[in-house]
């Protein structure tokens, strides 16, 4: 097995759990969802660390939304005012290092649960923002 192998598998791992604790998350709260945007071929347990996953907030009664696309090398913000998540207002990259950890800019996490904590925190801060734009 070579190192990029086995970089990319401890990144599967990585990505998989932080998707599993946002699936956490979102049992408590509405409007969110999470969906996994590719799976490692031939292991649909683990998702693929390039493909990602995206969650999403989605509120019904301003129309607006917010959504984290995350991947083991990046992620991404977007915004939108128009419900259907076509009509994005406004988009940021932010750097998620999981082949090297459970790494947001600066800070290192122990593991995927405090990490997916901030990273909602994160979304729903800017979803506010959204929300205070409509008004």
């Amino acid at each position: 097995m070579t190192e990029t192998a086995t970089i990319d598998r401890s990144g599967a791992h990585r990505v998989t759990a932080l998707e599993r604790a946002f699936r956490v998350l979102a049992r408590d709260v509405p409007g969110m969802s999470v969906d996994v945007v590719g799976h490692v071929r031939g292991q649909r347990r683990l998702v693929h660390p390039v493909a990602g996953f995206t969650v999403r907030l989605d509120d019904a009664a301003s129309s607006a939304g917010a959504s984290l696309y995350v991947s083991a090398a990046y992620g991404e913000l977007a915004l939108w005012r128009d419900g259907g998540g076509d009509g994005v207002t406004a988009k940021e990259q932010f750097t998620v290092r999981l082949n090297d950890g459970y790494v947001w800019g600066d800070s290192e996490y122990p593991d995927a649960e405090p990490l997916a904590a901030d990273l909602l925190g994160y979304l729903q801060y800017n979803m506010d923002r959204v929300r205070e734009s409509l008004r």
